[in-house]
């Protein structure tokens, strides 16, 4: 079971405060909307002011944990989402209006009593799919009980009605800082009992979670309850590894065009197009943040930093990487991908288009006079064969027949 509770709450301090200020002050309002990407502690956090709520010995807006209202409350967090004051109701689930009608004569009609009643709505958008059931919830909730608080948690604001979102004190939840969740990820890890992740692992972690809290700490339980290593993170969260793309735009700057087009052949067959366009733009980001500034936390080994270094001591091949790289959007398919890296290659190259198809046109000439030598060897060959005399082959015959050099 989640640890409840404001106080483990990390990140959007601010909203937190409020919420906290308002619990204390008995002026949190009957109806509130919270709003967030998916992960960001929506749902937790309106547990957490369910439970001060209803609390019978709140403390500075905290519930106590202790009293029996919060038990219940716990007890029903995790098993049937509501108890005698609190209930859950995930309105995803509903199809119908009638659905939306029991549930509004519940809040607004058979209400009772002097104790505090909460109803949480998870995916609260999911009323812009049923026909009249914002506008039915939109006539009742200027006459909610004075006792009654109603939270809607949402992915998608913008669905809510604009007279019903108005009626609402809306607290949003942003993503974590890279900070807030490096300081998340070590307080999860403490609970786990321990104290030192590697800081290639860490990094994997924290960048794969995007800054939702719940993606993290799924990630890193996955890594702790099962000895997970780097490389089999890398593999987890498809992502391509610094010495591939290293060993790729080291590639660039050789002679060899066989050997760029068999590694970029290899990411994209290993990897989706999206991972690859995603990694690449990663990559590149942060290698410019590290040849800019000297910063090397951006999960690079000290060996691909003076690798680096060693690439681009011209910062200005980047920032063109980068600005040809710009140009890819998620939507590119695979043929954008090798389109875009092969005018990096050129770029990197100090060469043009004509400058590929001038070499291609000289190595198909000398491939085409070495293909009729040879056609005329085996012709030679044929023939002996036939008249069952076998024509003694000079050295420089036999290698061409073998495939030796021109």
């Amino acid at each position: 079971m989640p640890a409840y509770g404001f106080k483990n709450i990390v990140g959007n301090s601010i909203t937190i405060r409020l919420l906290k200020r308002s619990l204390k002050n008995n002026t949190f309002p009957q109806f509130s909307l919270l709003s967030g990407v998916y992960g960001t502690g929506k749902s937790t956090n309106a547990k957490n002011i369910a439970l001060a709520l209803t609390c019978e010995h709140p403390i500075d807006g905290e519930a106590c944990m202790a009293c029996d209202s919060c038990k219940a409350n716990l007890k029903a967090f995790g098993s049937t989402g509501e108890s005698y004051n609190v209930k859950i109701v995930n309105l995803g689930k509903f199809s119908r209006k009638n659905d939306v009608t029991e549930l509004i004569k519940d809040i607004f009609i058979l209400q009772s009593g002097l104790h505090n009643k909460v109803y949480i709505f998870e995916e609260a958008h999911s009323l812009a799919g049923i026909s009249g059931a914002q506008t039915a919830f939109l006539e009742e909730i200027d006459r909610m009980p004075p006792n009654t608080f109603v939270i809607m948690c949402t992915t998608e604001a913008h669905h809510i009605l604009d007279a019903l979102r108005s009626r609402a004190m809306q607290f949003s939840f942003n993503r974590l800082t890279i900070a807030e969740s490096e300081v998340l990820l070590d307080l999860a890890a403490k609970e786990h009992g321990v104290t030192n992740i590697d800081n290639q692992v860490e990094d994997l972690i924290i960048e794969n979670a995007r800054g939702i809290p719940r993606d993290l700490l799924k990630a890193l339980d996955f890594v702790l309850s099962n000895k997970v290593t780097e490389e089999e993170l890398l593999e987890l969260f498809h992502k391509i590894n610094n010495s591939t793309w290293l060993e790729l735009f080291s590639s660039m700057y050789g002679k060899d065009m066989a050997l760029t087009v068999t590694l970029i052949e290899n990411i994209l067959t290993t990897h989706g197009v999206y991972d690859v366009i995603s990694g690449l733009k990663d990559f590149v980001i942060r290698a410019l943040f590290v040849v800019e500034t000297g910063n090397t936390k951006e999960g690079f080994s000290s060996t691909e930093v003076l690798q680096l270094y060693e690439m681009y001591r011209d910062n200005n091949d980047l920032y063109k990487i980068a600005s040809l790289i710009e140009k890819l959007s998620y939507s590119s398919n695979s043929a954008d991908v090798k389109l875009c890296l092969f005018n990096i290659r050129l770029m990197l190259q100090k060469r043009n288009l004509g400058n590929i198809v001038a070499e291609k046109e000289k190595i198909a000439s000398v491939e085409s006079i070495h293909a009729k030598d040879m056609a005329k060897e085996m012709a030679a060959f044929s023939g002996a064969s036939t008249n069952n005399k076998l024509t003694k082959l000079s050295a420089g015959s036999l290698n061409s027949f073998l495939g030796g050099g021109v």
